[in-house]
């Protein structure tokens, strides 16, 4: 009700409400209190949380930071609103953690969310969800791990399926990278690019350097 009610407000000043799907982020708080009921006040070992090990069902379902992150709960929640200027954010690195982090199939999320989509970020990673246990971002790039906001082609999302389904999609694309990767920005929107005119015209790719001194 309340986002029906903002929705309203919001239509009155021509403004669009897109609710972004957020990465899987295991907070640590939220775990203590829980470890407290499982194990006698002892807190979980780290080693419960490695990529290796499976995650208990109760550290799949809380965090007060995965807001969204399920995008078949966002759909459902943005067709319940039900309101032409309230739509999603969705954010591709995101849903790619989350993909792996909840074990849903990334594609298939996107063409569920397709027809709600006012907005998409655009980035990429490996698709190995950080849990808050681990080092600190800076530490784990060198492991691939995180929600690493990467140029486009430097992680694991399968980009050029994603345009395909994207095909007749005319909302804002965001091009969302790290300041780390500032001299790889023109790369990437020329990537960005290469990948929508693909689409529309079916044509294949150009292999396109990122240590070009054009695209630097």
């Amino acid at each position: 009700k309340t986002l029906q009610e903002l929705a309203t407000f919001a239509k009155d000043l021509g403004v669009t409400i897109a609710i972004e799907n957020i990465s899987p982020d295991v907070e640590e708080e939220s775990i203590w209190e829980l470890s407290k009921r499982f194990s006698n006040g002892k807190m979980l070992p780290p080693s419960v949380l490695t990529p290796k090990t499976p995650k208990p069902t109760f550290l799949r379902e809380i965090s007060k930071y995965n807001y969204g992150t399920k995008i078949e709960e966002l759909v459902d929640q943005i067709k319940k609103i039900d309101r032409e200027n309230v739509g999603i954010t969705f954010d591709f690195g995101h849903a790619y953690l989350a993909s792996k982090y909840y074990r849903f199939k990334f594609l298939d999320s996107i063409k569920l969310a397709l027809p709600y989509i006012k907005h998409v970020h655009i980035h990429d990673n490996f698709g190995k969800p950080k849990v808050s246990y681990e080092e600190q971002d800076i530490n784990l790039i060198q492991f691939g791990i995180g929600d690493l906001h990467m140029p486009v082609g430097w992680g694991a999302i399968p980009y050029n399926k994603i345009f395909r389904i994207l095909k007749n999609y005319n909302g804002v694309l965001c091009l969302e990278l790290k300041p780390r990767y500032k001299k790889f920005f023109t790369y990437s929107l020329q990537r960005v690019k290469e990948l929508t005119e693909s689409t529309s015209n079916n044509h294949k790719l150009k292999e396109i350097s990122p240590f070009s001194k054009q695209h630097h």
